[in-house]
């Protein structure tokens, strides 16, 4: 028992890297103890990172390295534990009996530290020494080991205690980490989710705005196209007229090439919505704006046109029709021929 008692003891004396009994035993900052030449040597092995700091074999955490403290209490620990070892080896087999006389060992002398028989208890030069038997010699050893035994196991608890309290703090801010991430995860979601609902609503407003181009394009080419026929219909009667024979053109039509343009005023009342008429009264201007125009049956509300304030129901007239096309740098001017007599001519 006592052999398998010194062994316990020596157990937790031993260096964590060599495995063997510390030699000049050394604390760094995380607590643990090691052999000087030891751990001097493991800090000479380069890391990964040349910059960062040695970490402890046992915990990891990371020590600077010339932060070594030489525990002194825990070497006089380790030599009582190796003279305990001492006498314990010598107590078993052949080695328990005095090799000078072959007696059973009993004794310890305290003067000089050795262990002795009953005949070398009784020589002369142990004779004046204090003598005492082997346990009770070594009773005050074990005591000095369970007091410093007890004060390293205090320290691994401490050290136990606050490796336990990080553990937890950490576990928390991985939990608040893992809340903010799915927090910035669903506000982005939503986020994503608003920014496709406008995209839609602005793509939809873009068609509809596209289709009502193209209605006010077809529309315009409608009206062009119709004056156009008309002008053409008119140039060729008027070719015809012109083929006839001076007798025939002078006895069947009268009408003068001199003409005065006749003076036009555009009624508010019948222009579109997207008409916008100067204050003359004398030019419209087309918008893509909704005006904001009071409803009345007299206004246009397909076509994009508007009517004269008053027609001319009389006597012969012409007039100028500039038109200014969105996207075109130019203009048209369409003139109408001068109306024939008792025709009615609407602007």
């Amino acid at each position: 028992a006592s052999a398998a008692s010194v062994t316990s003891l020596a157990d937790e004396v031993n260096c964590p890297i060599c495995q063997g009994t510390l030699r000049e035993p050394v604390t760094i900052d995380c607590g643990h103890n090691f052999c000087r030449g030891c751990l001097t040597r493991y800090c000479e092995i380069p890391g990964p990172d040349l910059e960062e700091s040695p970490t402890c074999p046992l915990c990891k955490e990371p020590f600077r390295p010339g932060s070594f403290r030489p525990n002194w209490q825990l070497a006089n620990v380790v030599e009582n534990i190796e003279r305990l070892q001492l006498v314990s080896t010598l107590g078993l087999g052949e080695e328990d009996a005095c090799q000078e006389h072959g007696e059973k060992i009993y004794f310890f002398c305290e003067d000089d530290e050795m262990q002795l028989c009953v005949v070398c208890r009784e020589a002369g030069e142990h004779a004046a020494h204090t003598m005492r038997f082997l346990e009770d010699a070594a009773a005050p050893y074990r005591e000095q080991i369970h007091k410093c035994l007890k004060c390293l196991r205090k320290e691994r608890e401490e050290i136990q205690e606050i490796q336990s309290r990080e553990n937890k703090r950490m576990q928390v801010l991985l939990t608040q980490v893992s809340t903010k991430r799915q927090q910035v995860i669903s506000e982005f979601a939503h986020l994503r989710k608003f920014l496709e609902e406008q995209q839609s609503l602005l793509l939809a407003q873009l068609e509809s705005l596209d289709g009502d181009i193209l209605k006010q394009q077809d529309e315009f080419d409608f009206l062009v196209a119709g004056e156009i026929c008309r002008f053409s219909t008119l140039i060729e009667e008027l070719e015809e007229k012109n083929e006839r024979p001076a007798r025939e053109l002078l006895t069947k039509l009268h009408f003068e090439l001199d003409y005065e343009p006749a003076h036009i005023s555009l009624d508010p009342q019948t222009s579109h919505p997207k008409l916008l008429l100067s204050e003359d009264r004398q030019r419209a201007q087309f918008s893509y704006k909704w005006q904001n125009s009071p409803d009345n049956p007299q206004r246009f509300d397909r076509a994009t046109c508007v009517l004269a304030h008053t027609g001319i129901t009389g006597g012969r007239h012409t007039w100028v029709w500039v038109a200014r096309v969105p996207g075109y740098s130019g203009c048209f001017q369409l003139f109408s021929p001068p109306s024939l007599l008792g025709t009615e001519v609407a602007a």
